[in-house]
This record gives C-alpha cells, structure tokens and sequence, in this order.
C-alpha cells in the first residue's frame, strides 16, 4: 500500500490560513447577529418598561375603585338616612295638622285628605 504524501509547510500554512478566515467571517457574521438582538431586546425592554407603568396606573385605579357590595352597602345607609329624615318632617307636618284641626283651622275632612298623603300616608 502507497502512503499519502505529506502536506508541505506551505500547504499547510494555507490551509490554517483558509480556516482561520473561515473562522473569522462566522465570527463577524455572529458578531453582528448579536448586534442586531441587542438592539431588538433594547427596544422590547422599552416597550416592557412602557407596558409595566400602564399595568401599574391600571393596578393603582382597580384598587381605587368601588366595588359593587361596598356601593350597595352605601346606598342602603344613604336611603335609611332619607327615609329617616323623611319620617322627622313627617312627624312635623302630622304635628301642624293636628294642631290646626284642634285650633278649627281644619276640617276632619282636610286633615285626613292631608294626612293621607304620601310618602308615610296616616289613616285616622
């Protein structure tokens, strides 16, 4: 069997020379490649940043918000209060009625018609 020759220097210096280029070209591919993603993950952490101040102003109004049971409690408490008010006037007006039937400044009539009336109708 025939040995293969063996590669001269300079044949061997040109073939490292080829790889070395070779290596050298993907490396500056890469390098650019590189270059490029960091430039798009520099606009994306941008874009994040912008989105986390959103999502926290939202946050911070959803907290600030009223819910519906703690409306539904506060409208409950404001219409007991009216009706409680209303029912002090009331109170008023059955006291000035009686007391303008007891002076004949009304008739039974009158004063029934008036006490009849809403929102707490009193039927004598």
């Amino acid at each position: 069997m025939k040995q293969p020759k063996k590669p001269t220097t300079t044949e061997l210096l040109t073939a490292i020379q080829d790889v070395l280029v070779a290596v050298n070209n993907f490396a500056s591919y890469t390098e650019q490649r590189f270059q490029g993603i960091d430039q798009r993950f520099a606009g994306i952490d941008r874009r994040f940043d912008k989105f986390e101040n959103d999502v926290s102003g939202i946050n911070s109004k959803l907290f600030a918000m009223v819910t519906k049971d703690y409306l539904d409690e506060k409208l409950a408490n404001l219409r007991g209060d009216l009706v409680s008010l209303t029912r002090k006037e009331d109170n008023k007006l059955k006291f000035v009625v009686t007391t303008l039937r007891h002076k004949k400044v009304f008739t039974d009539h009158n004063t029934k018609q008036i006490l009849a009336l809403e929102p707490f109708a009193f039927s004598r």
